[in-house]
């Protein structure tokens, strides 16, 4: 993935860490191998408490192949994140890695939300309120680079069931949804008072679809509220 999970800061790194638990619980021995190297102490000490083998330094990240292939003589699965990730480590690892199985998550579809981000406001309005018939072709729903790696893959999970769909209709065998995280819920229960004086969003303005999403919500169901 991008980096070592931050759990309390992004839901996609809390799905990356549920996937690295499972595995764990699975019986594997999991190596983590993240884009930007970067040490992330906290972060990554909680995986390295878990067993994981953490890779990361400025010196490893120019010559993780050759150490890789040192240490490791054979890896079973590997689990690959985000498209622009995948992209830059795909190659190499087949290289050394050929009898792999290859597991691509999602995440979400890049092509299909390019897609809607670049309706205009109004339309966009008019689509969150009323979902269109999903597209047919996978041209549609996927950036060139998201189908070149969906057809290197010898499976994909997807958090969302409507996008484990429509891959489905492309890649019948290989899709399945896999949810992104499970919420113990630790509090006392809340009250109706207590609901009625604060709303709380959690979410990353960063990611340009939660913004949008915000802005559809304050201006078509808030006032509704």
């Amino acid at each position: 993935d991008h980096y070592f999970p931050t759990p309390d800061r992004d839901a996609g790194s809390r799905c990356t860490q549920a996937l690295v638990s499972s595995l764990l619980a699975l019986g594997f021995k999991v190596i983590f191998l993240p884009e930007n190297f970067a040490p992330m102490e906290s972060y990554r000490r909680r995986l390295e408490a878990w067993g994981v083998l953490c890779l990361h330094g400025t010196e490893l990240s120019q010559s993780w192949p050759e150490w890789l292939s040192k240490q490791v003589d054979r890896i079973d699965l590997i689990l690959y994140n985000r498209p622009h990730i995948t992209a830059r480590f795909l190659a190499t690892l087949t290289r050394l890695y050929p009898e792999a199985h290859r597991v691509y998550n999602t995440h979400d579809l890049h092509g299909l939300r390019e897609a809607l981000e670049a309706q205009q406001p109004k339309q966009l309005s008019e689509v969150l309120t009323s979902p269109p018939s999903p597209p047919a072709q996978l041209e549609a729903i996927c950036t060139p680079q998201e189908q070149d790696i969906l057809r290197q893959m010898h499976g994909v999970i997807s958090i969302s069931a409507k996008e484990t769909a429509l891959l489905r209709r492309h890649f019948p065998r290989s899709v399945h949804t896999v949810p992104g995280y499970i919420c113990r819920w630790r509090g006392g229960g809340a009250s109706r008072a207590d609901a009625a004086r604060a709303v709380l969003f959690v979410g990353g303005f960063g990611h340009r679809p939660n913004r949008l999403g915000m802005e559809w919500f304050v201006e078509r169901v808030w006032p509704l509220l």
